[in-house]
C-alpha cells in the first residue's frame, strides 16, 4: 500500500502511536479533505474526517480506484 500511495502523490505526514500499533497517515495536497490511514495489512479512508471506507491490502486498489483516489 505503501508504494501504490507513495506512486501516486500520497504522502506520510504523521505517524500515530505506538500504543495502537502506529498508523501512518496520508494526504494528497491535489486530494482536499481526504486521509488514507494505514496500519500493517489494513486502511480506513476518510473524507473531511469521516469515515468512508476501509478494508485489507487485498482490495486497497479497488476501494481507491472507486474513489478516484489513484
Amino acid at each position: 500500500m505503501k508504494e501504490i500511495l507513495q506512486k501516486n502523490g500520497w504522502v506520510n505526514y504523521r505517524t500515530g502511536c505506538s500504543c495502537v500499533g502506529l498508523p501512518r497517515y496520508w494526504k494528497n495536497d491535489g486530494r482536499m479533505g481526504w486521509e488514507i490511514i494505514t496500519k500493517g495489512e489494513r486502511f480506513t479512508i476518510k473524507r473531511d474526517g469521516n469515515v468512508v471506507d476501509s478494508g485489507v491490502a487485498s482490495n486497497f486498489n479497488e476501494l481507491m480506484k472507486k474513489y478516484e483516489l489513484i
